[in-house]
Order: C-alpha cells, then sequence, then structure tokens
C-alpha cells in the first residue's frame, strides 16, 4: 500500500501544474515542498504528513501556519512565523518560538523553552516540564555599561558585574506580576555604586547603598506592578 504521503504529493504534483519537489524530510514522515511560478514569483508549498503524524529530529523553521491533526513528535527547535494548530498530540523536546498563537486541542508537551507572541489557547492538555521553567530561572548575564539594559523577556533573573558607577536602567519586556532577582557584585576594585531608573521603587528605604568591598555580591528582589508605566517594587538585601 502506497504511504499516504506519496498519495499527497501525487495529489499536489497534478493539483499545482509544473510544480517540482525540492526536497522531503525522514522517510514516512516527510516534508514535502513544491515549487513552481506563479504571477512570475516563485512559491514554495510546503506539505507536512500531519494527518498521520509529523517526526522531525533537526531543526524545523516555518514561516507560515502549521497545523497538526495528527502526532507530532519534534526533537529539534521549533520557530513558526504563523500559527501553530495542534489537535493530536504534540511533543517537543527543543526550544519552541511562536510568533502567533499556540492553539492546543491534544496534549501538548513542551521540554524545552517556549517563547509565544501571540495568545496560548488550550482546550485539553499543555504541559510545561520542570526543564523549560529551570531554563527561565537560570541567572541571565547582563552587560555592563553606564546604563545597564534589562530585558526582562528573556530571563526572570539576572546578574552583572560592576566595572564602575553604573544606572539600572527602565527594563523592557515587562509583564506585570513578574518577580525575580538581580544580582549585584563589585568587581575587584570595589565601591562602585548603583543609581536607579525613575521605573525603580524602594518604597521608603529609598535607594540603597551597595556593599563596598571587591566582590561583594548585593541582591535586588523585584516585582512588576506596572508593566505600561512602568513600576517596579523592589526589596535590597545586602551582602553580609
Amino acid at each position: 500500500m502506497a504511504s499516504p504521503v506519496v498519495g499527497v504529493r501525487s495529489y499536489l504534483a497534478n493539483l499545482f501544474a509544473g510544480a517540482t519537489r525540492v526536497s522531503t524530510g525522514a522517510s514516512g514522515d516527510e516534508i514535502v515542498v513544491f515549487r513552481r511560478a506563479r504571477r512570475n514569483k516563485p512559491v514554495a508549498y510546503r506539505i507536512l504528513a500531519s494527518s498521520y503524524g509529523l517526526g522531525a529530529s533537526g531543526n524545523q523553521s516555518i514561516s507560515g501556519n502549521l497545523a497538526v491533526t495528527g502526532t507530532s513528535t519534534l526533537t529539534g527547535n521549533v520557530t513558526a512565523g504563523g500559527t501553530l494548530a495542534v489537535t493530536g498530540t504534540s511533543a517537543h523536546t527543543g526550544n519552541a518560538t511562536f510568533a502567533g498563537t499556540l492553539a492546543v486541542t491534544g496534549t501538548s508537551t513542551l521540554t524545552g523553552a517556549v517563547t509565544t507572541g501571540g495568545t496560548i489557547t488550550s482546550q485539553s492538555s499543555l504541559v510545561v516540564t520542570k526543564a523549560s521553567r529551570r531554563t527561565d530561572a537560570a541567572f541571565l548575564a547582563l552587560t555592563d555599561a553606564a546604563t545597564i539594559a534589562v530585558d526582562m523577556s528573556a530571563s526572570w533573573n539576572f546578574a552583572v558585574t560592576l566595572g564602575d558607577n553604573r544606572t539600572l536602567g527602565t527594563p523592557t519586556g515587562l509583564h506585570e506580576g513578574q518577580s525575580g532577582w538581580i544580582r549585584v557584585t563589585q568587581d575587584g576594585a570595589g565601591s562602585r555604586t548603583l543609581a536607579y531608573s525613575a521605573a525603580w521603587t524602594f518604597g521608603n528605604a529609598g535607594a540603597p547603598t551597595l556593599s563596598t568591598a571587591a566582590g561583594k555580591v548585593d541582591l535586588i528582589h523585584y516585582v512588576v506592578t506596572d508593566a505600561a508605566t512602568p513600576v517596579i517594587h523592589a526589596v535590597f538585601h545586602k551582602a553580609a
């Protein structure tokens, strides 16, 4: 009996007269791309064996929408520029980045880091494993500069070693309710100071004074209370 994928390929070859298959994936779970001239422009058709299950062991990049009605197993990284709709079972062991909407009506298990620019909708079961949460919780090194930039969409926790007197800038990528830690370390010279942009508030205590000894580590615990203005409430924990 012919493979369902082969049947799809033959159907498309007839449907798109003059179409040429230019690439395929693994046998049995193929990704078939057809290319033809349409209005004097090359057009690529990416056909997934989604009704019969999709398996991919390498990194996958999809510029359009991806609809999977069967079983999807992806061991590499997945980048989707459109919408990902999963009605069957989906397992992702790599990182997943969705610029559009992630809609799950079946079971989706994501063990890597997940980034989405749209909405995540789950009508069944969406599981993000501890491995992904641990990745997000790791301290992300900030670049030491006159004004220290913080992209809060990249992590929850951050770390910086001061090489001179600095200012902690207004973060970008804010999400209301996000909280975490910023680890501030004095370099070998010590006595570095840290000022704060207007977004940071330390309540009645006011802006804190860092430890001055070389190599000392202070911690700032923060929570984003207003992502639009923005307002970030923080508590300072000075080194012993």
